[in-house]
């Protein structure tokens, strides 16, 4: 199943076993995230079709967080993952600010980048459908 929102990422990564998710969820979060980023995360990036921009869940993170970048949305969808099983605030503009300020200095003219900053400027709830 091709989840089509950051819900349905989240519920499917929690209910499916999966060797190491332990493991994930007591590690550190930076050290968690960055040790899925290439194994699962490629996987995760490949099946899922985050560089698909026609794909639905590429579609979702473009529209709702302004996020253009399959990595990026990969980091989020795992970031999320971990504070959700550590019972963590998600704080999903906080993550985009961090991309925000990545792509500022590397690549400021993509046309992404208005919805982006939208985004992390913005106040109030943050949907994850």
């Amino acid at each position: 199943m091709e989840p089509k929102n950051l819900q349905e990422c989240l519920d499917l990564l929690i209910k499916t076993p999966a060797p190491g998710k332990e493991d994930f969820q007591l590690a550190d979060e930076d050290e968690a995230t960055t040790a899925v980023h290439h194994h699962g995360g490629r996987g995760l990036r490949n099946d899922w079709n985050l560089w698909d921009p026609d794909s639905p869940l590429h579609k979702f993170f473009k529209e709702k967080y302004g996020l253009w970048h399959a990595d990026d949305m990969s980091s989020i969808i795992f970031t999320c993952l971990h504070r959700k099983l550590n019972d963590k605030p998600l704080d999903i503009r906080g993550q985009c600010k961090v991309f925000y300020k990545h792509w500022l200095q590397y690549e400021p003219e993509n046309e992404g980048m208005p919805q982006l900053k939208a985004f992390v400027e913005g106040e109030g709830d943050v949907e994850l459908t």
